[in-house]
């Protein structure tokens, strides 16, 4: 068998049902997927709940995009002491493209959606064959987004948690084989996904998508793309 869970959830089931606790103890194996989101969402105690509660006979694996010191303190606790790291990018990459051109605006709230209008127009005016990625924090704020410039007859498509995953995988390949289109999303696009020839990149709210935003420039800066950055909070 094999569980997929949330660490809240996991942990949860774990206090609250004895007889879960009791079938946990033939597990085999634990995996610790983007263990640096886990932990920006302020899961590292579950975490370590969790891990507590499971037999110390087993194999873990941790996967991070990062590895920041609360990853390594986590790492230290699950994972065994002769533990295997393996690096996949290399101590030599570079963290932020130098070619990808970026700039930020200081922009008060109420004045966002205009801001992101006018940079939208601009860009539009001055790149025939555009192709925009709008991140915003939540999908709330996404769906409010598309629907302010839809209703200015602008060609949008958004993505975010409130889509069930057949239309987000559908508006996905839509933008990723597409020009002339814009797309608003939450953060559910800022990991695994590989858009082309993305001529701007507007970040809203920097502050809640720094990590997944730098994330989502690097990927388009290592595939040798030089496209701006807008981020404005």
């Amino acid at each position: 068998q094999i569980l997929v869970a949330t660490p809240g959830r996991l942990l949860d089931h774990i206090e609250n049902r004895s007889s879960f606790s009791v079938r946990l103890m033939g597990l085999k194996l634990l995996v610790l997927d983007e263990a640096d989101h886990l932990l920006d969402l302020g899961f590292r105690k579950d975490i370590e709940k969790i891990a507590d509660s499971l037999p110390r006979q087993r194999q873990t694996l941790l996967f991070s995009a990062t590895v920041p010191k609360e990853v390594r303190r986590v790492s230290q606790m699950v994972l065994n002491k002769d533990h295997v790291f393996v690096d996949t990018v290399g101590l030599g990459a570079v963290e932020t493209p130098t070619k990808v051109q970026q700039q930020y605006l200081v922009v008060p709230h109420e004045l966002h959606f205009h801001m992101v209008h006018r940079l939208l127009r601009e860009h539009i005016d001055q790149e025939v064959d555009y192709k925009v990625i709008v991140f915003c924090t939540t999908a709330m704020v996404t769906e409010f987004m598309y629907i302010m410039l839809r209703d200015l007859k602008l060609n949008v498509r958004e993505i975010h948690s409130r889509k069930p995953q057949l239309y987000r995988t559908r508006i996905s390949e839509e933008f990723r084989d597409s020009n002339r289109l814009i797309l608003v999303t939450s953060d559910v696009s800022t990991r695994g996904v590989n858009y082309p020839d993305v001529t701007l990149v507007i970040q809203i709210r920097l502050v809640f998508l720094l990590v997944e935003s730098i994330i989502f420039i690097v990927l388009e800066g290592l595939e040798g793309k030089v496209n701006p950055g807008k981020e404005f909070c």
